[in-house]
């Protein structure tokens, strides 16, 4: 494609549609902010399994004190689904489908997913008693400091 009928469709695109311009510039900057988004979630995701390797050391402590814990990964998953479900909750009322069937079934499905993991922290809470838990991992750790909410 040469540079005379690049010019010539740019001038054609512009003369049918004087926005065209408006548009282009538009377009130009939301691929910068996707890009910008896309470098910070790729840093965050980065960041999160680094958080996760490190973690290998105080499961592989925990499971040697024998102490009854939830996994960081499953909480992180009890949180995106109570999001998501907010989300679905909040895309219905603003649609005015609240009993529209396809996303009472998402919700559904999201609240039965969120209800099985909200079980497992449940139990796992239940099972590790604060007093006991804390003696066993301050003499497995010294060094660390832990910080426990019932």
């Amino acid at each position: 494609v040469s540079t005379q009928s690049t010019w010539e469709q740019e001038l054609a695109a512009e003369t049918l549609n004087p926005n065209a311009k408006k548009y282009s510039d538009a377009k130009k900057e939301l691929l910068r902010i996707r890009d910008e988004v896309e470098e910070d979630l790729n840093e965050l995701k980065e960041k999160a399994q680094v958080a996760l390797t490190n973690f290998t050391i105080s499961e592989k402590a925990l499971h040697d004190a024998g102490v009854d814990f939830l996994h960081p990964t499953v909480e992180q998953q009890e949180q995106e689904l109570e999001t998501k479900a907010k989300m679905v909750e909040y895309k219905a009322i603003a649609t005015g489908h609240v009993d529209a069937l396809p996303i009472k079934a998402e919700l559904q499905t999201i609240k039965a997913s969120l209800m099985e993991t909200k079980k497992l922290v449940e139990g796992a809470n239940k099972s590790t008693s604060l007093r006991s838990t804390l003696p066993l991992l301050r003499s497995g750790t010294p060094s660390v400091q832990y910080s426990m909410s019932p």
